[in-house]
């Protein structure tokens, strides 16, 4: 009999027992108040690196005085920072004028894999005494940000922290102009220029302005730099007008020649220190030839050509064509016979018709009252002018020295830039008004 060993598989199942929650809280509580003791224990720091450093730089650093020159103050950071609310920098030095600074420029680098940003502000320096200057420190502020300290950097919070840069100091040698050689119209310009000058029109009538035009141009310092100025015998002259854009300087002068003929305008000069060969440089203009004609007072009175007419062909030849000339050659003998018997016109009836254009200066003097009415100062003295040009004739001693006088009143305006008050403009008007009374009185023979 065989007997068999019969082996049933049963699934075990093991089953753990179970443990409440309650038992593991300790354990939980103790972890969380480790990591916030942690938390409150990391010192703040700047969310990305540092605030960076400032530094100074001079394109040069020994200089004559009054010559200038450009100085640089550079913030440099690393390019993981940001600096907000940066402020322009504030330069503390003596004995320089110092210009407003340009808008900074940012500049970035890249060296080994690192990033550095700069910023970069730029101004101009001119010293103003001779001698040892200390420029700076120059002083910079801002913001950074950096995490918030405690359970805020927890998530991820920051916050603004204000900053204040300081540069080391730089040392700026400020050398005397030499007094040797140095010319007797040198103003204080520094550096290298160039100078050109013109004159409009060259050809004119004696009486008519003429502007002189000088363009001094370059590198260098022009502050202090006087215009050349034209003066001369044959010219009654104004009084110069500048214009300085720091880089160049345009000097305009009107001159009115006084007799005709062929003057010259004279070479007019102007020194500077060029500061490259330490020396003194004076440039000089050419002379300008002009041509001056007699005034043509009758020239605006002059009625216009007439009209020219087409020729026409001429018609043929008749017989009574002959009897015509005849005639008319009869007629033109008697009136010439007719002509001789008549007596001599006076000289007061050649007076009245030499003054015929009153009527017209009638018309500017009326205009010039409504200018003076509106405080026209420009088409006034314009009008007079023209009024008194018109007043051309057998007129007195007296009467000329007051249109003489009136006129230089009227160029002052014109071209001197004299600023008239309205007072002023009254005398000027009674005056003239009284001269063309008289004139016209005279033109009458009253």
């Amino acid at each position: 009999m065989t007997f068999q060993k019969v082996i049933s598989e049963t699934t075990l199942l093991h089953v753990l027992p179970t443990i409440p929650i309650h038992y593991f809280q300790p354990l939980l509580n103790a972890l969380i108040c480790a990591a916030l003791l942690a938390l409150v224990a990391i010192p703040a720091r700047a969310e990305t690196g540092s605030a960076g450093k400032l530094s100074m730089k001079l394109e040069k650093s020994r200089l004559y005085l009054g010559e200038s020159t450009n100085i640089s103050i550079t913030l440099q950071s690393d390019g993981a920072t940001t600096i907000r609310n940066m402020h322009y920098p504030a330069l503390v030095a003596r004995g320089v004028t110092i210009d407003d600074f340009a808008p900074p420029r940012q500049l970035e680098y890249l060296h080994d894999g690192v990033t550095t940003i700069n910023y970069e502000f730029t101004t101009r320096i001119t010293p103003n005494a001779a001698g040892l200057i200390q420029l700076g420190p120059a002083r910079l502020s801002g913001e950074v940000s950096e995490l918030a300290s405690g359970a805020g950097s927890f998530f991820g919070e920051t916050t603004a922290k204000q900053i204040s840069l300081s540069s080391t100091p730089l040392d700026l040698t400020v050398l005397p102009l030499p007094t040797t050689g140095r010319p007797s119209d040198f103003s204080g310009s520094t550096g290298r220029f160039t100078m050109n000058t013109s004159a409009q029109p060259t050809i004119l009538e004696s009486g008519d302005p003429l502007t002189i035009t000088t363009r001094i141009s370059g590198t260098g310092n022009l502050d202090n730099a006087r215009c050349p100025e034209v003066r001369t015998d044959d010219f009654k002259s104004y009084p110069v007008q500048a214009r300085n854009s720091g880089t160049s300087l345009q000097c305009t002068q009107v001159l009115i020649p006084i007799n005709p003929g062929s003057p010259t305008v004279p070479q007019v000069r102007f020194s500077f220190f060029n500061t490259s060969s330490g020396r003194y440089i004076s440039l000089q203009s050419v002379t300008i030839p002009l041509t001056v004609t007699e005034k043509n007072l009758l020239k605006a009175t002059t009625p216009p050509p007439a009209s020219r007419t087409v020729p026409q062909k001429p018609a043929p030849l008749h017989w009574w064509y002959l009897i015509m000339v005849s005639l008319a050659g009869t007629g033109g003998l008697l009136l010439i016979r007719r002509f001789r018997a008549k007596p001599t016109v006076p000289a007061s009836a050649s007076r009245r018709e030499r003054h015929r254009e009153l009527p017209s200066s009638a018309l500017y003097l009326h205009s010039a009252e409504q200018a003076l009415s509106s405080a026209d100062v420009e088409h006034f003295y314009s009008t007079v002018f023209r009024v008194l040009e018109l007043m051309h004739g057998e007129l007195t001693i007296q009467n000329r020295k007051e249109r003489e006088a009136l006129l230089a009143d009227c160029d002052a305006v014109r071209y001197g830039r004299y600023q008239p008050g309205h007072h002023e403009m009254e005398d000027v008007f009674t005056r003239v008004k009284s001269l063309h009374s008289l004139i016209q009185l005279d033109a009458t023979g009253v």
